[in-house]
C-alpha cells in the first residue's frame, strides 16, 4: 500500500511538473512533410526532456512564404518564436514585414540537397543543362535559395528560367516526378532516390551544400562546378520585443538539445546541418546567408520580378 501510494506521488509530481512548464510555440512556414521538420521535433523533445522550464511545440502555419508564420509571433512576443528561410529576403524587400523586428537564437542551419533535373547528364553535372531550351524551376518563394540556384545555372550558361509556385517543395517535387512541366528542383537524395522507380529520367546533377553528401560522394557541389549559390537554411527566430536573456536563454536551449542529438542523427534526418556544430552563432549565420541572397537577388532583380 505504501509503495503504490509513493508511486503515485512520484507520478503526481511529474504531471504537476510538466504541466507547470511554460509553452513556447514555434511556428513553421512549411507543411508537415517539409525534411527538417522530423530533425527540429527531435531537438525539440530533447530540449523538453532536459529541463523543466520551457515545453517547445512546434505547429504549422504555412502560407505567403513564412510571414504568416512570421505575423504569429507579433501577438505573444515572450511565448512564440517562428522558422524563416531564403524567402524572408524577399518579405523584406516588399516590405511585408521589418527586418529588425526579427533576432535570430537557434539556426537548424544549412541543407545538402541535390540539385535535381529531369534534363541533362550527371556525368557532366549543371554545364550539361546549356544544351536544354528552358529550365523550369518549381519551389515556394519568389527569390529563394531554389530560384537563385536556377538563376545562376542559368545566367552562366545563357538559359531561360521558368518560375513555377507551389505551396510546399514536396508538392513541386510530385508535379517534377509526375512529369508535369517541372524539370528542375533542389531535394534530398533520399528523397530521389525513393522516387526513381516511379520517374527513372530524374537527374543529380550537383550537390548544393558546403561539401560533398556522404551518400552520394562522386556528386560534385555547386561551388566544385564553378556555381554560387544560397544554400536552403532555417534559423528560429524570436520577435525583438523579447527580452535579449530570454532569448538567449531559449536559444542556449536548443542549441544544447542539438548538440546532444548530433551531427550525424540530425544529417540523417533532414540533411541539415546546425551552425552550432561550426560554432557559429545564429546570428552571425544569419547574417552571412541572408547577405548572400540580398546579392544575388540584387543581380537576378528583373528576372525575379518578371517571375511574379
Amino acid at each position: 500500500m505504501i509503495k503504490k501510494i509513493s508511486s503515485l506521488l512520484i507520478m503526481l509530481t511529474m504531471c504537476v511538473s510538466a504541466s507547470a512548464k511554460e509553452t513556447i510555440t514555434v511556428y513553421s512556414p512549411y507543411s508537415a512533410s517539409h525534411a527538417g521538420t522530423t530533425a527540429t521535433r527531435k531537438v525539440f523533445d530533447v530540449a523538453n526532456s532536459a529541463q523543466n522550464k520551457y515545453q517547445f511545440v512546434l505547429e504549422f502555419k504555412a502560407g505567403a512564404q513564412g510571414v504568416l508564420a512570421l505575423k504569429e509571433i507579433e501577438y505573444n512576443t515572450t511565448g512564440k518564436l517562428a522558422i524563416i528561410h531564403a524567402a524572408f529576403v524577399d518579405n523584406v524587400d516588399k516590405k511585408m514585414i521589418n527586418e529588425s523586428d526579427y533576432v535570430p537564437i537557434h539556426a537548424l542551419g544549412d541543407a545538402c540537397w541535390a540539385v535535381v533535373s529531369l534534363d541533362g547528364d550527371p556525368r557532366l553535372g549543371v554545364a550539361s543543362l546549356a544544351s536544354t531550351r528552358e529550365i523550369v524551376v518549381g519551389t515556394v518563394g519568389f527569390g529563394n535559395a531554389t530560384h537563385l540556384t536556377a538563376l545562376q545555372i542559368g545566367s552562366r550558361y545563357n538559359v531561360p528560367v521558368r518560375f513555377v509556385p507551389f505551396k510546399s517543395n514536396y508538392d513541386s517535387m510530385m508535379a517534377m516526378v509526375g512529369g508535369h512541366g517541372v524539370t528542375f528542383n533542389l531535394e534530398r537524395v533520399s528523397v530521389i532516390e525513393q522516387f526513381r522507380d516511379k520517374n527513372p529520367n530524374l537527374k543529380i546533377l550537383a550537390m548544393s551544400c558546403p561539401v560533398r553528401h556522404p551518400d552520394a560522394p562522386t556528386v560534385k557541389t555547386l561551388k566544385e562546378q564553378g556555381i554560387v549559390a544560397p544554400y536552403v537554411f532555417n534559423t528560429i527566430v524570436a520577435h525583438q520585443r523579447m527580452s535579449r536573456d530570454r532569448a538567449r536563454e531559449l536559444g542556449a536551449i536548443l542549441d544544447k538539445a542539438t548538440l546532444t542529438v548530433g551531427v550525424d542523427e540530425i544529417r540523417r534526418l533532414s540533411d541539415f546541418r546546425p551552425a552550432i556544430f561550426d560554432r557559429i552563432s545564429a546570428e552571425e549565420f544569419t547574417r552571412r546567408r541572408t547577405a548572400m541572397v540580398k546579392q544575388l537577388r540584387q543581380q537576378h532583380r528583373q528576372a525575379i520580378e518578371e517571375s511574379r
